[in-house]
């Protein structure tokens, strides 16, 4: 309607470089129509539909095509074909509809509704602060998607993992062209300049940082170990044990093991993205009281990487016998202040005492008496 009776150029100050039909300002379009007195279905006006507290103006045909895949089809079919543009929904983020439906993924089986938009040209590699989310975001739509697939996965000790091992065999072709090689890999880093992960965030760190967030407080700490474990597997599995990503693992877990803190993927730890976003004056400060710790994380990491190229054992028995006594080692040792800090202090009157802290849960969950207790414990039910 608006093409048909809005003259081009009116029309082209609505359209805020849409290439589909236009949309974006679709209460402005449907007034603009009233204005020049064409009969206009009352239930197409936008002001109607308003979904708080984003104001009318902001409502797009795209977030009702999102509602089902052959609402998508029809959509774009009949000419809705700007998929990457972000809605303007300020409690959304503006994100694109991709982003939104990843951040929205609660099952294997909506990995399709992924597909869909990925074979129509969406963009998967699209930095949320393109989306106008305030504070900006350095994140991607793929890392998103793992985070959210990470979460997923963490939340039963089979399931999850068959019922996407069935998706793939039941969709092979689609899925390896569109989306396959990106998740849970290396094939992508983001700008972010945290440490667990050197060169930026990959879908394989950014889904490991999640996974060390999605901890069950009620849940045994057999059963935690057992569900950590089970993942690093998949991993390794999924990855074919190749080494840039044993290293890129042993990075991540002992950043972790380290308890050092996190400044990058914060706007998608669980819930609504953006919610949670620190801007770069906070980030910097993280580093920068990280920055002894993260000397010795490069230290360590160095250390890891050629005990793991020199023995040549599977990454899961290396962290088990090798990493995990190494980590345990470090904290044994660990004083928080260096000689001359002892020195300066003792100047001061000021006596230092090395904090003896709990030993951060990843490197209790990955040490070996936990399987070694659960061995034992099979083999006296198989004698009774």
């Amino acid at each position: 309607m608006a093409q048909l009776f809005i003259h081009p150029m009116k029309l082209s100050e609505f359209r805020k470089d849409e290439c589909g039909l236009p949309d974006s300002r679709a209460l402005d379009i449907y007034e603009a129509l009233k204005a020049q007195g064409v009969d206009v279905d009352p239930t197409l006006n936008p002001g109607d539909h308003k979904i708080p507290p984003a104001d009318s103006t902001d409502l797009t045909v795209y977030g009702i095509l999102l509602q089902s895949s052959q609402l998508l089809e029809e959509g774009y079919r009949l000419g809705f074909t700007d998929i990457d543009r972000p809605t303007l929904w300020e409690f959304e983020g503006g994100m694109t509809p991709l982003c939104w439906r990843c951040d929205e993924f609660r099952q294997v089986s909506e990995i399709d509704f992924v597909l869909s938009l990925l074979s129509k040209g969406a963009n998967l590699f699209q930095s949320l602060s393109q989306m106008g989310t305030k504070p900006q975001s350095k994140t991607t739509a793929v890392h998103l998607l793992n985070a959210r697939l990470a979460e997923l996965l963490s939340q039963d000790d089979d399931y999850h993992y068959k019922e996407l091992s069935q998706f793939i065999e039941d969709n092979q072709s689609r899925f390896w062209q569109f989306l396959g090689n990106h998740l849970f890999s290396l094939s992508h880093r983001d700008s972010c300049s945290c440490a667990c992960s050197a060169g930026g965030c990959t879908p394989l760190s950014v889904s490991i940082r999640l996974r060390m967030d999605w901890w069950d407080p009620d849940e045994q700490f057999f059963h935690l170990s057992c569900k950590m474990k089970h993942f690093l597997e998949f991993l390794i599995d999924w990855n074919q044990s190749r080494p840039q990503v044993s290293r890129e693992i042993i990075r991540s877990l002992t950043f972790d093991g380290l308890g050092l803190r996190h400044s990058c993927c914060t706007e998608i730890k669980g819930g609504e993205p953006f919610w949670c976003t620190r801007d770069e004056s906070e980030l910097h400060d993280i580093m920068d009281e990280q920055k002894g710790l993260i000397e010795q994380l490069d230290q360590l990491v160095s250390e890891f990487e050629a005990q793991f190229d020199a023995l040549q054992l599977p990454l899961m028995e290396f962290l088990r016998d090798i990493w995990y006594h190494g980590m345990m080692k470090f904290h044994s040792e660990c004083d928080a202040f260096d000689e001359e800090h002892h020195i300066e202090a003792g100047r001061l009157g000021i006596s230092l005492e090395v904090d003896d802290g709990p030993i951060p849960l990843i490197v209790q969950l990955l040490g070996p008496g936990l399987q070694e207790l659960d061995t034992t414990d099979e083999e006296e039910e198989e004698e009774e």
